[in-house]
């Protein structure tokens, strides 16, 4: 049972928007905007991606052209979203410094930002749809993708595209205007004084009544061990494979850098280390469900890492304490969207509340230093 939970509880739920109404109301939206005529194609959501913002991807035509557009917005709050609070103007202000400096990174263009709620029910944002595929979420790409089906060769140029991408956002200059967006004061002086108590804060929020003493001891370890070093740069808060889309037709060349909901302030090794963590979640479910390896040698720990390095000219440090903090962000991710799917009825009640994290067995493994996947000193 614990396997299918491990699957289940990341798969998003429906919103409980109408898509008629909703794609009513972007057409008259968008008319004032243009100042033309306009019509809205249906609506359809990203296959394959687990999300707690909504997203619709959908044609629209004005001025004798059709343009391909994406619409993000914060979830309904009877549809019980995963994070307490949807900040959209930080994901646009994250977009627009990348996007200005860091070229090489390729961030969709964010045409619109629109804060009044009357228009479709929520602040919401609209931005160009670039071509390309993601690897799946849903089921997890290790299941079967375009990932299993690359060759080594082809899987290594994406592990290094992931790689520079992440260089290339850690070497933005962190200025008083980057800072002035990413920062978060009300957690703490520093990211990471930010980081622990804005995850104790999130942990006390998804957990409702119940108490979960892996995630507790976790937050215990990471603040008896945590690192001297606190450098600061920009973090791209959800720095994955998942969140990249691929030119899959071509040369696997990266075509967009997606969802910044939780950019914030922090370490590089916070985004590397997340990426390592959620495919190593992965490889987990598939040992579990006695799969094997799916994809051998693909996010090999040294080679990510030594790649990352070579491209950034920083050499990463206390990649144990930010691995585990990676999975304890994701336990509490995990704790959210697990009760979520069991008020939907997508996923039965467990006998024993831990298994409502979905990573238990792996974190438990990471906080005892056993974790089979884990080959980095």
């Amino acid at each position: 049972m614990h396997a299918v939970l491990l699957i289940v509880d990341s798969m998003p739920l429906p919103s409980s928007r109408d898509p008629k109404s909703l794609r009513s109301s972007l057409e008259q939206w968008l008319r004032a905007e243009v100042g033309d005529e306009v019509t809205v194609g249906p609506l359809s959501v990203p296959d394959g991606a687990g999300y707690s913002s909504e997203t619709y991807l959908f044609d629209a035509d004005w001025a004798d052209a059709r343009h391909g557009l994406v619409c993000r917005m914060a979830p309904e709050a009877a549809d019980m979203p995963v994070f307490p609070t949807y900040d959209l103007s930080l994901q646009v202000k994250a977009m627009s410094v990348v996007r200005s400096h860091a070229p090489t990174v390729p961030v969709p263009n964010v045409l619109w930002h629109e804060t009044d709620p009357s228009h479709l029910g929520n602040e919401f944002y609209i931005m160009e749809r670039v071509g390309g595929r993601g690897a799946p979420d849903n089921p997890p790409y290790v299941f079967g993708s375009w990932i299993t089906e690359a060759t080594p060769d082809q899987r290594r140029i994406v592990q290094d595209h992931c790689a520079d991408l992440m260089a290339a956002i850690h070497t933005i200059r962190v200025d008083s205007g980057v800072r002035e967006i990413l920062t978060r004061p009300r957690w703490g002086d520093t990211p990471l004084d930010q980081h622990l108590n804005h995850q104790r804060w999130y942990y006390n929020w998804a957990r409702g009544d119940a108490a979960f003493p892996l995630i507790e001891t976790a937050l215990d370890w990471l603040e008896a061990n945590r690192p001297e070093d606190d450098p600061v740069g920009i973090n791209w808060g959800d720095a994955r494979i998942g969140n990249i889309l691929f030119d899959t037709d071509g040369d696997l060349h990266p075509t967009a850098v997606v969802d910044w909901e939780m950019a914030c302030l922090g370490a590089p090794e916070a985004d590397v280390t997340w990426q390592l963590m959620l495919h190593h979640f992965f490889l987990d479910i598939a040992d579990i469900m006695r799969m094997g390896n799916p994809c051998p040698g693909f996010f090999d720990g040294p080679e990510f890492v030594g790649r990352y390095e070579a491209t950034s000219g920083r050499k990463l440090r206390d990649l144990e304490w930010y691995y585990v903090f990676a999975h304890l962000r994701f336990a509490i991710i995990t704790l959210r969207t697990s009760r979520r799917a069991i008020a939907s009825g997508e996923m039965a009640p467990s006998d024993d509340p831990q298994d409502l994290i979905s990573n238990r067995r792996i974190l438990e493994a990471a906080l005892s230093g056993s974790n089979p996947y884990w080959d980095l000193p």
